[in-house]
């Protein structure tokens, strides 16, 4: 592993010293162009591979069509031929040919001398030295490289039974790595089970039904709620921030889940002092200044993600600056795009933060709760399950 390592960190260097028995030669001396063009209509039923039919960074054909379906001439190959993606080099797409067909004129149909293994030479092909020494021949939007250019590289020639061993190696090597990538999956997917049992554990009392055995109630959910209306009381704010005002009767809990003792069921806006979309026509002030504009990239589930960074340089003279000014304890929610729904706490002091027009600001009445509203909304049995009637 110390050696491949080695080779990663050094992939950008020139030839090397070889071991012995090996030579170096350029892979024009030890492979072909096959340079046959062959007409659709000719051979209809031949399998035909496009540049998309071989996935970025990968080595296999991942699916064919007939031919006839194709109106352009393609470039005919033969089984272990090597289709290397001419277009975009640094999409790396190699594949060996397990059969005969025709390919885009993007792909180009190498075939190996008796000199060297196909797999081989697809492996070399394949390696991250020869993306960087095919991408420091090309330039524009569209780069594409040409057979006579990479005949001319350099090529470490192996003894025939060495290659073969060092194929028979990396296959069983990659074979390790997919099996370690599937029980990562399967890792994740028994996370992911546990993690929505926990939090459905949690905001329903289970987690907690011992530890209320043997630890006295101070404070339950109706002295909370109580609490939370005097401290908005104490503000001056005589409205909660729902449909619900918190001097309104108590709900109707006979269709609600039952609680247990001490807790007591409440609506959000009774427990929230500020609830708003962001910003709104700020985007000439965008990506200027050093105050942080938060995106819906930004919010994850449970989590601020602080490697998206966007800027702004708010306007002091517009009403809804301060509406949108984020503080240690609020929870953001996206409002709009792909992850719609997905809910955070701000865990760090947000000097200087902003949320945009997709991305709405909850504030609590009281931040000592904020922690638990967030486990809530993002609960697939809490929050989460009533945002998705209204998403979904």
């Amino acid at each position: 592993m110390d050696m491949v390592a080695e080779s990663v960190e050094n992939e950008s260097e020139g030839p090397w010293e070889l071991p012995e028995g090996w030579a170096w030669t350029q892979l024009g001396g030890i492979a072909d162009l096959r340079g046959e063009k062959v007409e659709p209509q000719s051979e209809p039923n031949l399998p035909f591979v496009g540049m998309d039919d071989i996935e970025a960074h990968g080595t296999k054909i991942v699916q064919t069509r007939p031919f006839g379906t194709m109106k352009s001439a393609g470039n005919r190959f033969q089984k272990n031929d090597v289709l290397y993606g001419r277009l975009r080099p640094y999409l790396n797409k190699t594949a060996l040919a397990p059969e005969g067909g025709a390919c885009s004129g993007e792909l180009l149909a190498i075939t190996p001398s008796c000199a060297v293994s196909p797999k081989y030479l697809q492996l070399f092909m394949h390696a991250r030295r020869f993306v960087n020494k095919a991408m420091s021949t090309v330039s524009g939007d569209r780069p594409r490289i040409d057979f006579a250019t990479i005949a001319a590289f350099d090529f470490p020639l192996a003894p025939l039974a060495e290659q073969r061993r060092i194929v028979a190696r990396v296959d069983q090597l990659f074979a390790e790595i997919a099996e370690g990538e599937a029980a990562l999956e399967a890792a994740r997917k028994g996370l992911d089970t546990f993690r929505r049992a926990l939090l459905k554990a949690a905001v329903t009392g289970d987690l907690t039904k011992e530890w209320r055995e043997t630890n006295p109630v101070t404070e339950t959910g109706h002295d909370l709620l109580a609490r939370i209306r005097a401290e908005r009381a104490a503000k001056g704010q005589t409205k909660g921030r729902g449909k619900r005002s918190p001097d309104a009767p108590p709900l109707d809990t006979a269709a609600l889940p039952q609680l247990p003792e001490g807790w007591a069921w409440g609506t959000l806006g009774e427990l929230l002092s500020h609830l708003t979309s962001g910003s709104r026509d700020w985007a000439e002030y965008y990506d200027r200044g050093s105050k942080v504009f938060v995106m819906a990239q930004n919010v994850r589930p449970g989590r601020y993600n602080h490697d998206y960074k966007k800027h702004v340089d708010p306007p002091g003279h517009l009403k809804d600056v301060e509406r949108s000014r984020i503080r240690r304890d609020d929870l953001l929610i996206t409002i709009v795009g792909a992850n719609t729904g997905d809910v955070c706490r701000v865990n760090f002091e947000a000097r200087d933060y902003f949320v945009c027009q997709s991305v709405a600001l909850m504030r609590p009445v009281i931040a000592e709760i904020s922690e638990y509203l967030e486990m809530f909304l993002i609960a697939p049995d809490g929050g989460r399950r009533e945002m998705e009637k209204v998403i979904y």
